[in-house]
C-alpha cells in the first residue's frame, strides 16, 4: 500500500522540517537496499560495521536483527541520521508515521518501494536498539576492536576521494588487514577487476547482489562482495 501523500502527524511535520534544515550531503540513497542485504547475507548473529550515509542502508541491514555500528566523517550526516533513528525509536510514533517519513525522504523509486511496507518497518523498529552510530571519523582510520565485526558495508567509500586505482587498492588492503579471516566486505562500485591482496571474491553473494541490482535498474552501482583470506 502506498503511503499517504500528506504528513499524518505533527511529529512527522516537525521531523521533516528538522531534517531539511540540517542539509547533509546525502538525504537518501539510490543504492539497491535489496542488493546490500543479500550481498552481506545478513543474519541475526552478525556484527556489522558500515558507512552511515543517509542511514537508510543501515536500517535495511538492521531488519534481520544483527548488531550494526555505523560511521561517517561528516557531522551533518550523523546529525541527520540520528534525528531519523530517534524518530523511529520513539514508541510514541506509529509504524505508519515511520513508514511515511522513510518513504517521503526517499528520492529513488526503488527506495520508496522498499520502505513502503509496514511489516518491514515493524521489524526494523523491533531491532532499532541494536543500531549504534559511532563518533565522527573516517572509517579507514579506525584501529581498535575491528576483529569483532564479521561483515563490513563500504558502499563506494573505497574510491571516494581517491582517483588512482593504486591508491584505492592500497586503502582497501590496509583496511582489510585489520579484520579476521572470513570477514565479508560489500563494495558498491567495481573499482578494480583484478586480484586484491588479502581478499578473494565471494562469487555466489556477488551474483545475488548483482541480480537484485539489475532488477532495480540501478546502473551506476556495481556490487561486489569480497571475503578476507
Amino acid at each position: 500500500m502506498k503511503p499517504d501523500s500528506n504528513f499524518e502527524s505533527e511529529e512527522e511535520i516537525k521531523l521533516s522540517f528538522g531534517l531539511s534544515m540540517i542539509n547533509p550531503t546525502y538525504t537518501s540513497t539510490n543504492e539497491s537496499l535489496e542488493s546490500i542485504v543479500a550481498g552481506l547475507d545478513v543474519q541475526s548473529e552478525d556484527k556489522i560495521l558500515g558507512i552511515l550515509g543517509s542511514g537508510q542502508q543501515g536500517l535495511a541491514i538492521l531488519e534481520n536483527g544483527p548488531k550494526v555500528d555505523l560511521i561517517d566523517y561528516e557531522e551533518k550526516q550523523i546529525k541527520y541520521s540520528l534525528e531519523l533513528f530517534n524518530f523511529i525509536k520513539n514508541t510514541k510514533n506509529s509504524n505508519k508515521s515511520c513508514r511515511n517519513i522513510l518513504y517521503k525522504i526517499s528520492y529513488d523509486v526503488n527506495t520508496k518501494i522498499y520502505f513502503s511496507s509496514v511489516p518491514r518497518i515493524k521489524r526494523i523498529r523491533k531491532n532499532i536498539s541494536r543500531l549504534n552510530v559511532l563518533p565522527t571519523q573516517n572509517i579507514f582510520e579506525l584501529e581498535k576492536n575491528l576483529s569483532k565485526y564479521n561483515k563490513v558495508y563500504l558502499s563506494n567509500a573505497v574510491d571516494y576521494g581517491y582517483f588512482e586505482i593504486e591508491d584505492q587498492i592500497e586503502r582497501l588492503e590496509k583496511f582489510g588487514s585489520k579484520f579476521n579471516s572470513g570477514t565479508l566486505f560489500y563494495i558498491s562500485r567495481r573499482f578494480y577487476s583484478g586480484k586484491i591482496k588479502g581478499f578473494c571474491i565471494e562469487k555466489d553473494l556477488t551474483q545475488k547482489a548483482k541480480a537484485l541490482k539489475e532488477k532495480g535498474r540501478m546502473t551506476e552501482w556495481e556490487p561486489r562482495v569480497l571475503i578476507k583470506n
